[in-house]
């Protein structure tokens, strides 16, 4: 049997750099803070002289600018799944190991890709670029995984024997066995395959029990244990990204209606009902926040679904400000007995629905595939930014999730004197008409400092030449914008 390792080092880091990209080129660490000495996961390799393990205080005394980030495991198994979900659009056979670990078994797929070689070259394809893959192939998990690790590429094991040559001069500490097995090779003088393979497998079983066998066929590259393959379990995903910081609950749960609402809509959906639903948000300087929540009464309707999340979700929960929310459901079953009059009440504000997403349907089609109509939430309405107090939802679930305000500036240029007080408008970036400007009837500034995405403007209320009086502001970037109200 021959097995191809898909192997992601420092996982973990590639995923902070991936989303916090001022990382590069500086030292970092991740730690687990739910320690009562947090300990290194993770580092970039400017923080030299940092291993993986060693405490926090350890990793800081190297480099006091060290930036220290708390681990968020559940974004970097997200982004596990998305690399393992990817693998199996490739072949049904795969295996997911440890965090940043895969095996695909590789037997038969030669034949369908048209050879070894183009296999491997898709298996690279199907991992971002940013991860920088590393692929080992071999006739077994252990060997795959060590070829990966050292570097190997592509080139498969060439027979137990070579394999064997190949894994002596590496150290025990590369055996998938517990750290406690491990130290204890060490403290027996046992450093390297080459000083197990010297030894008798009853030795070794005298020791470590049957745990003894394997740790010297391991050693030297006979790995029996079976290639296990992902269950692959139906779910349904929908993602929205919040479209400022700091959002209401009355925003946090209207944009939860539209996915729901989104998910029900699609076609295989229908007639079934949800058992399970995750609720997933990447929070502003903190890990990522998840609530898993299982229905006693599986939910048939976006309705009933909303209304079982809402009864299991308190904000004050989320750790700090959520910037986008992912909804993935599961568990499906199929449609059950229901009473009469709610089906009767429920068909009816269906139909209702169905109405009014084909009207906007139709109206889309004249204003060139947009969305038409649109419901409005109010969020807040006396925050000082005018586009933060409301904003609108799509009401046809078929478009994609989006989330905008209801009142947008409009970028404009505009003319100042010395003291940057404004002297003419052009609306329009490419406008050559000038409105002039009588005067200021009033200047108030804005600065929002503590938000995910600070605010800092310089409002002007102006009375324009022709009497009209018009509200513009002037960004932290020197960027002008006209403000509706």
């Amino acid at each position: 049997m021959k097995i191809a390792c898909v192997l992601v080092t420092h996982l973990r880091m590639k995923a902070e750099l991936r989303r916090h990209a001022h990382l590069r080129d500086r030292p970092a660490v991740i730690v687990d803070g739910s320690q009562s000495r947090p300990l290194v996961l993770d580092s970039t390799p400017e923080a030299s002289g940092v291993t993986v393990g060693i405490a926090l205080e350890d990793a800081l005394s190297h480099r006091a600018d060290t930036i220290v980030l708390e681990a968020d495991e559940p974004y970097y198994q997200k982004i596990f799944d998305q690399l393992i979900e990817a693998l199996l659009q490739i072949s049904d056979r795969v295996e997911k190991a440890g965090l940043g670990c895969a095996y695909v078994q590789m037997d038969g797929l030669e034949l369908l890709y048209g050879g070894e070689e183009r296999l491997v070259a898709l298996l690279r394809q199907a991992v971002h670029d940013d991860l920088t893959p590393r692929i080992g192939i071999a006739e077994a998990k252990f060997p795959a995984f060590v070829s990966a690790l050292q570097g190997r590429g592509a080139s498969p094991a060439q027979g137990p024997d070579s394999t064997t040559a190949f894994l002596r001069p590496l150290s025990v500490d590369l055996l998938p066995v517990s750290s406690e097995d491990k130290r204890l090779l060490h403290d027996f003088g046992i450093h390297t395959m080459e000083q197990v393979g010297a030894l008798s497998i009853g030795v070794l079983q005298a020791q470590f029990g049957l745990q003894g066998k394997s740790i010297w066929e391991l050693a030297q590259g006979l790995d029996s244990s079976p290639l296990v393959p992902v269950v692959r379990k139906e779910s349904v995903t929908e993602y929205i990204s919040l479209p400022y910081a700091g959002v209401t609950t009355d925003v946090f749960f209207a944009t939860l209606d539209s996915l729901t609402k989104r998910a029900f809509a699609r076609p295989h959906m229908r007639g079934r009902y949800v058992g399970k639903a995750a609720v997933q948000c990447s929070i502003f300087q903190s890990p990522t926040w998840t609530k898993d929540i299982a229905f006693k009464d599986p939910a048939g309707s976006w309705e009933r679904l909303t209304f079982g999340i809402r009864s299991h979700i308190d904000m004050s929960e989320l750790p700090g400000i959520p910037e986008d929310i992912l909804l993935t459901i599961s568990n499906f079953t199929p449609e059950r007995g229901r009473q009469s009059g709610f089906l009767d009440k429920k068909e009816e504000r269906e139909h209702r629905a169905r109405k009014l997403e084909e009207v906007d349907r139709l109206l889309q089609i004249r204003a060139g595939g947009k969305p038409a109509l649109y419901h409005s939430v109010e969020a807040d309405p006396g925050h000082p930014i005018p586009e933060m107090r409301s904003f609108l939802i799509s009401l046809d679930p078929s478009v994609p999730a989006s989330i905008k305000p209801l009142k947008s500036p409009t970028p404009m240029r505009v003319t100042t004197d010395e003291r940057n007080k404004p002297t003419g408008l052009y609306r329009g970036k490419r406008s050559r008409r000038r409105i002039e400007i009588d005067g200021v009837l009033d200047l108030w500034r804005i600065n929002l400092w503590w938000l995910a995405r600070p605010v800092e403007r310089t409002y002007y209320e102006l009375e324009q030449e022709d009497g009209r009086l018009v509200t513009v502001f002037r960004d932290r970037d020197d960027n002008w914008f006209q403000q509706d109200y």
